[in-house]
């Protein structure tokens, strides 16, 4: 099975990547859907996505291109290490990037 984990930044060229507590799940959420689909036999994997907060006519995640790419990249590290080590902890299959 799969669970999508979203970060997000406010536009393609914010140096900033977060999460949004009303759209991103939480990864203790996430940890007991992990626990019911082993119990039931199931692998699973995590999906990062990055997605613009507004989207603008002229903008998508595709088209990212951060002012400060240093800052956005530690920021960006930062949660793909935490969700690895998180999947890692909870024996999750695989995770998508």
């Amino acid at each position: 099975m799969s669970l999508v984990r979203t970060y997000f930044q406010d536009d393609a060229f914010s140096s900033t990547v977060q999460v949004d507590e009303q759209r991103t799940p939480t990864l203790e959420s996430m940890k007991n859907i992990i626990k019911d689909a082993h119990t039931i036999g199931l692998n699973v994997q995590i999906i990062l996505m990055l997605n613009l907060k507004e989207l603008k006519t002229d903008q998508w995640h595709g088209m990212i291109r951060p002012k400060d790419f240093q800052q956005w990249w530690e920021l960006y590290e930062a949660l793909v290490l935490e969700v690895a080590e998180f999947s890692r902890d909870n024996e999750v299959e695989a995770i998508l990037i």
